[in-house]
């Protein structure tokens, strides 16, 4: 009797965990995890500036960041915010809570916005780029893939607008 008890007890404990911690924790998730802080960057469009190593990749096959360098130009560059930890946190949710009953992509890819993950020897480390678009995204290896929808990307452009970011397409 005192053993079943403690059986019932230890179910419903881990049956109350799995439903209060549905979906990983920003503390326990990568890049979110390990980083001192997040940079968003807006940029042209890549597909009018971006030729690595004089043309040897497509820009749609790479990350922005490669090899721990930012392959965004200055000259390209218009907009960087740093986010504080508590928009460290609405863009976790967004991009990892919010639900997406299918995913949708288009087959272009002009991206304009990254997430950009630095250590605390205020290097970056990992990358998040985003077409608000074609609802496509290139992650940095060991970061989960991200799927969109039509509710996500109208977050996320919510969020981008809410920090300052102004740039969404060339003019």
């Amino acid at each position: 009797m005192k053993y079943s008890k403690i059986f019932k007890t230890l179910i419903f404990l881990i049956l109350l965990y799995s439903f209060i911690g549905c979906g990983k924790n920003i503390t326990e998730s990568y890049p979110f995890s390990k980083c001192e802080y997040i940079e968003v960057i807006s940029y042209e469009s890549r597909m009018n500036w971006d030729t690595i190593n004089g043309m040897s990749k497509d820009y749609y096959e790479y990350s922005i960041l490669e090899k721990g360098r930012m392959e965004v130009f200055r000259k390209n560059t218009i907009e960087k915010i740093r986010l504080s930890n508590e928009q460290n946190e609405q863009l976790f949710d967004i991009l990892y809570k919010t639900n997406c009953i299918t995913s949708v992509a288009a087959a272009c890819y002009e991206p304009r916005h990254s997430f950009v993950f630095y250590n605390k020897e205020e290097k970056p480390f990992a990358s998040i780029e985003v077409c608000l678009d074609c609802y496509g995204s290139r992650e940095t290896k060991g970061v989960k893939e991200i799927v969109f929808c039509d509710k996500k990307i109208e977050k996320l452009r919510n969020f981008l607008e809410s920090i300052g970011i102004k740039h969404f397409e060339e003019e």
